[in-house]
């Protein structure tokens, strides 16, 4: 502190030629604008980290969109397959693995909806081989515990009044 201010000061003995200290070299300067210059340079500091902060955190909500967008398409599309929706598509296009995992889960979509169709197609031809089995079948009972059989002409045959028609490339 010299007289009514803080300066930044520095000071040096100053020495004759047999070494011995003569005298002092006294330099002084204010201190405020070193201040003034130093809370400038923190604040410029503070300010450059808030704005890479800032754009870190702006970068990484893309980046995540960018990665969590097609997974939840896909995830949505695993959903509605497990409910059996198999003409859900995903479309995702990113051009990059995300994309062809969509075109591998839709042609999945696809192969299990014509195997879906396959199977329901089988299981109508076998209620339908079933249903006609069973009234076969009924027809056989009522044959065998009947005591009146009568056959025509081997189309038909009267059970205790009922007419059944038989058709040989049904049965087979």
């Amino acid at each position: 502190f010299v007289v009514d201010d803080w300066y930044l000061t520095a000071y040096k003995p100053i020495k004759d030629d047999n070494n011995k200290i003569i005298g002092m070299i006294y330099v002084g300067v204010p201190e405020k604008p070193f201040i003034a210059l130093q809370d400038k340079i923190k604040n410029i500091i503070l300010l450059v980290g808030l704005v890479a902060f800032l754009m870190a955190l702006v970068v990484s909500v893309i980046i995540n969109s960018t990665i969590t967008k097609p997974i939840k398409k896909l995830k949505k599309g695993v959903e509605m397959m497990g409910r059996g929706d198999y003409n859900f598509r995903v479309n995702i296009n990113s051009n990059d693995e995300f994309e062809e995992l969509a075109h591998a889960f839709n042609k999945m979509a696809d192969e299990n909806r014509s195997s879906h169709e396959k199977l329901k197609k089988q299981a109508e031809k076998l209620e339908k081989s079933y249903n006609e089995l069973k009234i076969l079948d009924e027809l056989k009972s009522e044959i065998i515990s009947s005591s009146s059989l009568e056959v025509n002409s081997g189309q038909y045959v009267c059970v205790k009044n009922n007419l059944y028609s038989l058709s040989i490339n049904s049965i087979i």
